[in-house]
């Protein structure tokens, strides 16, 4: 079907309800729709209800450069490359994380455009999943949830593909199944367009037979026989072996909507000091939700700064692949030439300096004259240079990889001696330098940098402790491990970096753990603390050309965006390189004024939320924002801001009242002095939803004043970034 799209969908209603489900061995259970041209589509949404009950005997690979799943459903899989024998989509239960997980072949040449989401699935518990593809991106959904987004370049899937429709397993273009699920499905849907969160939450606990763009329907409500029927069009599968089961549950709690539409309008000037705030909030259930007001005094703009990584100089000092001497020197002169412009802070090599450990003297000569441009005090107009830390690789061990043997070399040009009159140098584990740390300070935030030894084996078990005791020690200080090998190409934490983050994973301080080994470009994010986030990556470029052609890594942190930008650049060849591996940004809060507690509110669904805000400084920028709440599950607005006026605007027409009470019972004002206290009186506010006559004021007050207020700045932009493999 050229041109055309797809959803697929597991769904109930108690309006259209379920009968039954299908429960499958996950041996040789599967339902099968045959190769089904009618379903071939080029933009798609693939949701499903299921439940894993166990690992299936088999995965199915997705093709080259794709993934092994445990399909849940799909047209195709691995099969060959670049004809209409290419998998047109497939969803499933990834092998290696758990998670949801969906792949594509393009048509241009049949390359695969995998993509994961974050949440391991591998419960036992009922969950819907949804997966869409809108002609250039991706989006994963879990119980209604956007769990990742991910851009394709616009590529088209193979909507012309033999292959066979499949649920349970995949097919290739002769109807041969591949991989197997374990577990209970229910309610498929396959839609010619990719539908937006709020169309699958709407659709999430009933069941849709009809709908635009509804392509396929499979109820599995037969309850017996080997008859699935697709209840809007002729792709009937046929049940070969799967047993009827108990239906699905139909019962995700959806969370509340972001709030929005904020008074005062996101950028006003002029705004009076004692302003009442406002948004719409909403609940997908219709429930009365809790609404939290947060705001603070916008802190004034601080300098962004930049970390440069520089990953396997290995072959510049051996010279081995084409590589030169003179690329590593290119690297650190190019650092030291742009160290004021780009305000380079910290450089981070991550380990194999050099290619032979102990068994080629020059080679440390090469290493040492690179680095040292880092420390002339004259060039860099530092008195201690520019703060560096060099991660032991298994190259620079003797033997290669042994933890427990060898850095006499590294330890001779970069031991504790090098560094210890340097006021950046923390100190070290033991009694050499192969663990050591780093202190620095960057747009008035304090930070400690881990140089980790290789040791994929845990040979060394004092490491690991007494890594722990520093981030307690520095618990003030946001933290960052360099570890030689700590994630795959594939974006799977190395044995290493699964130990880092055992172990270290329970500082909310630690967001950056950065490595190289192996060529690739890769980053992931995991949970760390108690709502902190650990960035997780990997840049090598040793087998890309001339040794690695002098690629490093520019990561510029900008406190006023509340993001990393991670750039990569050669300065031998004068090139940035701009793919989405080698160009992103990670969105990372660098506020040091913390939002407030300013009240709290209960609104109905669909109403506004409103409190007072009492007793601003004149002239004066000012950041809120809210939450709502269902009680199991909390939604945050984007970040607004306004400045203050003089006298302020005329807010007469905000409404006063309440329906459950008077808006000037006015919590005290915020002592924004003091950022460990919201200074309120309360952290109720005696304040709620907002009748419908209040609503027109509101908006009658909204109209009155758009002459008065121009925009004082954009809100920051928001985004999540999960996994990019």
């Amino acid at each position: 079907m050229t041109g055309a799209c797809f959803t697929a969908l597991l769904l109930s209603s108690p309006l259209l309800r379920a009968e039954s489900a299908l429960y499958f061995d996950g041996v040789d259970d599967h339902v099968t729709m045959g190769d089904a041209p009618g379903l071939g589509l080029d933009v798609f949404t693939l949701e499903c209800w299921f439940r894993w009950d166990g690992e299936g005997s088999d995965t199915a690979s997705t093709g080259s450069g794709g993934l092994q799943l445990f399909p849940l459903a799909g047209k195709g899989r691995g099969e060959s490359d670049g004809s209409d024998v290419d998998m047109n989509f497939g969803l499933g239960v990834d092998s290696t994380t758990g998670a949801l997980a969906a792949d594509f072949e393009d048509m241009e040449s049949g390359a695969n455009h995998p993509v994961v989401g974050v949440t391991d699935v591998r419960d036992g518990l009922w969950h819907h999943g949804a997966v869409t593809y809108d002609g250039s991106s991706w989006a994963i959904y879990l119980d209604g949830i956007l769990e990742v987004e991910q851009d394709t370049g616009g590529a088209t899937p193979r909507f012309d593909s033999v292959q066979h429709f499949a649920v349970a397993t995949a097919m290739d273009s002769d109807g041969d199944p591949d991989g197997a699920f374990m577990g209970a499905i229910d309610e498929l849907r396959l839609w010619s367009l990719a539908r937006g969160q709020s169309l699958i939450r709407a659709d999430i606990n009933r069941a849709v037979s009809t709908g635009s763009g509804l392509v396929a329907r499979w109820g599995f409500d037969e309850a017996s026989g080997d008859l699935a029927a697709d209840s809007v069009g002729t792709a009937h599968g046929t049940v070969v072996g799967a047993s009827w089961a108990e239906q699905a549950p139909f019962d995700v709690d959806l969370p509340p909507d972001s709030p929005v539409d904020p008074w005062p309008e996101d950028g006003s000037v002029g705004v009076d000091l004692d302003p009442r705030l406002a948004v719409t909030v909403n609940d997908p259930e219709g429930g009365t939700l809790q609404v939290n007001f947060y705001g603070r005094l916008e802190e004034e703009p601080r300098p962004d700064f930049s970390i440069v990584v520089l990953p396997d100089t290995q072959y510049y000092c051996s010279q081995r692949y084409d590589g030169l001497a003179e690329m590593f020197i290119a690297q650190t002169q190019w650092i030291v030439e742009q160290r004021q412009a780009l305000n380079i802070v910290y450089v981070m090599h991550v380990g194999d300096l050099v290619d032979s450990g102990d068994d080629d003297p020059e080679q440390w000569l090469v290493a040492d004259e690179a680095m040292s441009l880092l420390e002339d005090p004259v060039t860099t107009g530092l008195a201690d240079g520019i703060p560096y830390g060099i991660a032991v690789g298994n190259h620079d061990q003797s033997p290669n990889g042994d933890p427990l043997g060898s850095t006499d070399y590294y330890n001779s040009y970069f031991g504790a001696e090098r560094f210890q009159d340097r006021a950046y140098y923390g100190g070290h584990l033991g009694d050499d330098n192969d663990d050591h740390y780093h202190l620095f300070t960057a747009s008035g935030m304090d930070f400690i940098v881990l140089e980790l030894e290789y040791d994929q084996d845990g040979e060394d078990d004092a490491v690991l402790p007494w890594a722990a005791d520093l981030l307690s020690t520095y618990e003030d200080r946001r933290a960052i491990v360099s570890a030689h090998y700590v994630v795959d190409e594939s974006g799977v934490l190395s044995d290493q970096g699964q130990r880092i983050y055992d172990n270290l994973g329970q500082q909310d301080t630690l967001f950056l753990m950065h490595g190289g080994h192996l060529t690739a470009e890769v980053w992931r994010s995991d949970p760390v603390g108690q709502d902190g986030t650990l960035y997780t990556l990997m840049a090598d470029y040793q087998f890309d050309g001339n040794g690695g052609d002098g690629w490093l890594r520019v990561m510029t942190f900008s406190p006023r965006a509340g993001e990393i930008h991670v750039r990569t650049y050669s300065p031998w060849l004068d090139q940035y390189q701009t793919d989405d591996d080698s160009d992103f940004v990670l969105p990372y809060d660098m506020d040091s004024t913390p939002f407030q507690l300013l009240g709290t509110v209960e609104a109905a669904s669909g109403s506004l939320a409103s409190i007072a805000w009492e007793g601003l400084e004149p002239n004066s920028a000012y950041q809120w924002y809210a939450q709502a709440s269902d009680g199991a599950n909390v939604a945050a607005s984007s970040t607004w801001s306004f400045t203050t006026g003089e006298a302020g605007v005329d807010d007469s027409a905000l409404p006063r009242d309440s329906a459950e009470g008077d808006l000037d019972e006015l919590p005290e004002r915020p002592d924004f002095s003091d950022p460990g206290s919201c200074g309120c009186s309360s952290s109720t506010a005696p304040a709620s939803a907002l009748p419908l006559s209040a609503l027109l004021l509101l908006l009658l007050s909204r109209a009155r004043g758009r002459a008065r207020r121009s925009p004082l700045r954009e809100a920051p932009a928001t985004a999540r970034i999960s996994h990019h493999f």
